[in-house]
């Protein structure tokens, strides 16, 4: 060992040098700390992402899961191998966006008929007809081949004569029960014996017959063809509690109160 006072060379086991007597230590090397990371942990918002995709049911559920979803994998990727989850996160994003699209397509297939249906007769929300009331007997129709121009003018004498009788019995109606009209063909009797020939009418003219009832007390009917897409120029029938029957042809149905010209059955 070097005497660090005066260099001289000692032995390792002399406490003091043998020259100079300074005290002699052996110096002890330091020890090197090691940092160990601790373990990554797994992202609780990858874990919710999956969870929420799969009730596709709940639209915000599913909504909130796939936000989880992105900021799960935007934070998974800034932490520096502190966060897992990566694959769990997309597989969230995955089945969320699949289960959104096959919610969509549902209700499209399930919505499509009412849209045509309601686009054909130009239904407004001042005016809610009450187009179920024909339907609610459980009949089917089938869409028939182009009618002639005599079966055109058969149905149309139909219509008129079941406006008609629709007119007399809501006459008969705001006289006796309190000055309260019909709201549908099925107050009015359609599908009884005692309808006084109404359902005959309105099955033999091969239109929708819509009777609205506002709050005050009023009200209107409409007749639109069945099947207008397979007429040149359908012609549509109206009426309201004057009792004044009006028609317009070739023109969107809701336009027949205003611009309809008034017709004799």
């Amino acid at each position: 060992m070097i005497c660090p006072m005066c260099g001289a060379n000692n032995d390792n086991i002399l406490k003091s040098c043998a020259s100079c007597g300074y005290p002699l230590t052996m110096t002890q090397p330091a020890t090197e700390v090691k940092y160990v990371p601790p373990p990554p942990k797994l992202s609780a918002m990858s874990v919710w992402s999956l969870v929420l995709s799969f009730f596709a049911l709940i639209p915000p559920a599913t909504m909130v899961g796939l936000v989880l979803g992105h900021v799960a994998l935007k934070k998974i990727g800034s932490s520096g191998g502190r966060l897992t989850g990566k694959r769990i996160a997309w597989a969230g994003l995955v089945i969320g966006y699949l289960h959104l699209g096959l919610v969509a397509g549902l209700l499209m297939v399930g919505l499509n008929p009412w849209v045509l249906f309601l686009r054909g007769t130009e239904r407004t929300s001042e005016a809610a007809w009450n187009t179920a009331d024909y339907m609610a007997f459980g009949r089917t129709f089938k869409a028939p081949a182009r009618p002639t121009a005599d079966e055109l003018q058969q149905q149309q004498a139909h219509a008129l004569a079941a406006l008609k009788i629709i007119a007399d019995e809501q006459q008969q109606r705001i006289k006796s029960a309190g000055g309260k009209p019909a709201c549908g063909l099925q107050e009015l009797g359609y599908g009884t014996k005692d309808d006084h020939g109404l359902s005959a009418q309105v099955d033999g003219s091969k239109y929708w017959f819509m009777v609205n009832c506002p709050p005050n007390g009023s009200y209107s009917v409409l007749a639109v063809p069945q099947y207008e897409e397979l007429i040149t120029t359908p012609v549509v029938y109206c009426m309201d509690q004057t009792a004044t029957i009006k028609k317009i042809a070739g023109a969107a149905p809701s336009n027949c109160f205003t611009l309809g010209q008034p017709v004799n059955p």
